[in-house]
């Protein structure tokens, strides 16, 4: 997978994202530092934070929405596929 294919992704999660309107407040942080990070990794934003995985912490973000959000799930682990496909 391409950064372009993995950025086209981001957005998607950027839109699912701000769809989502009863998502809690600590998983929406959780996603925000790891699609910060994801730009990062990319060369397009720094990072603060990189202590676990981005997968991991991707995973562990999905954990509390994932049968309230189905489409916001989709999203993230198609993410989750593309980065491991591309070895981060």
């Amino acid at each position: 997978m391409s950064q372009e294919e993995l950025k086209a992704l981001l957005q998607r999660l950027h839109d699912e994202l701000s769809t989502t309107e009863t998502l809690d407040e600590d998983a929406q942080a959780l996603l925000g530092t790891v699609v910060n990070d994801i730009h990062s990794v990319l060369g397009d934003e720094p990072s603060e934070e990189k202590d676990n995985s981005l997968v991991d912490r991707l995973k562990e973000a999905t954990d509390d929405f994932e049968e309230e959000h189905p489409k916001l799930t989709e999203a993230v682990g198609q993410v989750i596929e593309a980065l491991s496909r591309m070895g981060i």
